[in-house]
């Protein structure tokens, strides 16, 4: 706008000293306030330079502006190429968007630790990253707990149904469990996928009683804004009549991860004791992303403050 007024400023400038160069002017004074007066045929107002800068100047004929009511905010062309346009449905969740992920497989993304050196999503297993709990239930009846706590974990506040190691209550605020961690304790692993939400590819489920491979684990997505509903995985699925095996199965879990917004449930049969093998992929870490943009910076800020190399002398300079 202050464009838009310079310019009209200026070109009434040049109008006057248009009008002005053609005729004498003379000042005349009328009830109080000093008026302008170019001479020529009836003599020329301030106002009438105006309406003559606005009619004769095809810097004012009104068509130089239509544009920019057409690409500016409020006019339809701004709808089209920002928020809320039809443009913008192009972007994220539009099919450029997807293009621009074709192939992708979690190789070079610098927000991704697999763990190990050239490990995608696709051989994450090659890492070895796998944390075991192991539960133990002393009482008679079987008791409910989160193997993933989900939003309400907090770690070493206590909670009914939170494993954690020693003894703990069960869901319900039930006696008789204890649980453990490994490699580390499981209050770390939980921290840690809190921070650094984790693929998980598989679970290897053993226990001393066969009733455990009768029980769903039961994993929910949450949300304080609305119920986001649940599904089942059920080992007794893995089983058949030719592997020998009732106290033992593994489940593959390509589409699970842990974080602080997934709760994994499990039940623990009376008087069993069992452990979970979980096999963890890739994680979201942002301290990675860190370190690795870090390291790039300054190495890259290290070239630029070399020193400039002499140039080379040409082939033959110097000689007589």
């Amino acid at each position: 706008m202050k464009k838009i007024i310079f310019a009209l400023s200026g070109l009434l400038i040049i109008a006057l000293s248009f009008a002005v160069s053609h005729s004498e002017a003379h000042t005349f004074v009328t009830a109080g306030a000093t008026t302008l007066v170019a001479a020529g045929p009836g003599g020329m107002s301030i106002e009438a330079i105006e309406r003559f800068a606005s009619n004769q100047l095809s810097s004012f004929d009104g068509q130089q502006f239509e544009g920019y009511q057409e690409n500016y905010p409020g006019q339809e062309g701004y709808q089209e190429n920002y928020p809320g346009g039809e443009g913008y449905q192009e972007y994220p969740g539009g099919d450029g968007y997807q293009e621009s992920f074709e192939g992708y497989d979690g190789s070079n993304d610098h927000f991704m630790d697999f763990g190990g050196a050239n490990l995608t999503f696709a051989n994450a297993a090659m890492s070895n990253k796998i944390f075991t709990i192991t539960v133990t239930n002393a009482s008679q009846a079987a008791r409910t707990c989160y193997l993933a706590p989900g939003l309400m974990y907090m770690a070493n506040s206590g909670g009914d149904g939170f494993i954690k190691t020693g003894a703990f209550n069960d869901k319900g605020g039930n006696a008789g469990l204890t649980g453990q961690g490994s490699p580390t304790p499981i209050e770390l692993f939980y921290s840690y996928t809190y921070k650094v939400p984790t693929s998980i590819i598989g679970i290897k489920i053993q226990s001393d009683s066969a009733a455990q491979i009768e029980q769903a684990i039961v994993i929910r997505h949450q949300s304080p804004f609305r119920e986001l509903g649940s599904r089942n995985l059920y080992p007794t699925v893995v089983q058949n009549e030719n592997t020998f095996r009732e106290k033992i199965a593994t489940l593959q879990t390509p589409d699970l991860m842990i974080s602080d917004q997934v709760q994994i449930e499990v039940v623990i049969p009376a008087g069993a004791t069992t452990t979970f093998n979980i096999l963890c992929g890739g994680g979201h870490n942002s301290s990675k992303a860190l370190e690795t943009k870090r390291a790039l910076a300054n190495r890259n800020i290290s070239r630029r403050s070399r020193p400039a190399r002499p140039a080379r002398p040409a082939i033959g300079a110097g000689r007589v």
